[in-house]
């Protein structure tokens, strides 16, 4: 785990021109001064957290200009809520007990799965008695391997290593000749909804309806049961396609009062401790706001690029209150097509469109907008079934 994880770190901006020059200084005054960075205009730097007092003194004297861009880290974090000293206490009595400890396992990392879910496999394997965060020696590795086979038959063979904090599971998945979904030899295809038929294209079975012919939704449209007087009635799977117009009405209404969560710039704030699958919260105190969003900052602790299964959540509750707004009737249409565009698309995102009739009313409240929607669609719906 670097440092500067838990010691924390401040990182400036300078004119990108100075950027020699804060370096020099750096050096110069034995401050470490790294992930340096430039943008079209301006040079970043980091120093540690306990030094920055001392870095912008040394930028002060030699007149650098300078902006603080972030803080990161643990210790910082925490100097936030230095007030509270239970959180403090608690949450830095915690770290350090779980840096300390080497009993715990902290990763698992598993190989060999092709078709089963790694989310899957760490599933089975907490089953079977290894998750993270329990503890080593206490866990009989040849157990676990075997309830793993018996917890899931899919897989043939399994290894588990321990290596300090991680579990390195390798599996072999069984082989099995993929299983084609099962298909009935025979099958009709029937309305999917009422309609009126427009065209039918038959590539096996018979018509059971013409053209120009209302149905309703379930009727049969072409039979998998062929019937002709020189070669008797045999069965085959019918196949085609048959499409089908009909019409839907709808009416949208548009109150010209209504209401919006706005936020009032009331905010509130809390704190999650995360030690593997647990969780503490220390903050906020008192009632959450009734309406509000909720916006979570996550801090976590690295080993070098793998972050550990402990981190801190910084949770912002933004408060929002009902705003009372009016709408002349040129926004109610407005608002009125855009529901009505939206319909069209969750409803007829697959038919063609042939006709729309619309007309608007207005009432003392509110814009009334009633549609007729004429549409032509594929209708039929393949069912199948066994012969005799």
């Amino acid at each position: 785990m670097s440092i500067h994880s838990i010691l924390g770190s401040k990182r400036y901006e300078f004119p990108k021109e100075y950027a020699a020059s804060v370096t020099n200084a750096c050096i110069s005054a034995s401050i470490e001064c790294e992930a340096h960075s430039f943008s079209e205009k301006s040079f970043f730097c980091s120093v540690p957290y306990f030094l920055s007092a001392r870095a912008e003194a040394c930028f002060d004297s030699l007149r650098i200009p300078y902006r603080e861009a972030s803080i990161g880290g643990i210790i910082p974090f925490l100097i936030r809520y230095k007030r509270r000293s239970g959180i403090f206490i608690g949450a830095l009595l915690l770290l350090c007990i779980t840096m300390a400890s080497s009993s715990f396992l902290w990763n698992i990392e598993i190989t060999g799965n092709e078709i089963i879910k790694e989310s899957e496999l760490t599933e089975v394997l907490k089953l079977s008695g290894l998750y993270l965060g329990c503890y080593l020696p206490d866990t009989d590795i040849d157990s676990v391997e075997s309830a793993a086979l018996v917890n899931d038959k899919r897989m043939s063979w399994i290894s588990v290593n321990i290596s300090g904090n991680t579990a390195y599971v390798e599996i072999r998945e069984r082989i099995n000749a993929s299983l084609e979904e099962r298909v009935l030899p025979y099958a009709n295809i029937v309305a999917s909804e009422d309609a009126i038929i427009t065209e039918m294209q038959i590539f096996s079975g018979m018509a059971s309806v013409k053209a120009d012919a209302y149905v309703r939704e379930g009727d049969l449209l072409i039979s998998g049961v062929i019937s002709k007087e020189a070669i008797g009635t045999h069965l085959t799977y019918a196949r085609g396609k048959v499409y089908g117009k009909n019409f839907k009405e709808i009416e949208i209404e548009i109150p010209f009062v209504y209401s919006v969560l706005q936020e009032t710039g009331n905010k509130k704030y809390g704190v999650n401790f995360h030690f593997f699958e647990k969780r503490f919260s220390f903050l906020p105190f008192g009632n959450i706001y009734e309406n509000f969003s909720e916006y979570l900052t996550v801090y976590n602790i690295k080993e070098g690029n793998r972050s550990l299964p402990i981190y801190f959540e910084r949770i912002e509750y933004r408060e929002s209150d009902y705003t009372v707004k009016l709408r002349g009737e040129d926004e109610a249409k407005d608002e009125a097509r855009r529901e009505f565009d939206a319909f069209l698309e969750k409803e007829l995102s697959d038919a063609e469109i042939l006709s729309v009739e619309s007309e608007y009313m207005v009432t003392e409240n509110s814009l009334i907008l009633k549609c007729e929607v004429w549409y032509e669609r594929e209708i039929g719906r393949t069912v199948e079934f066994e012969g005799e």
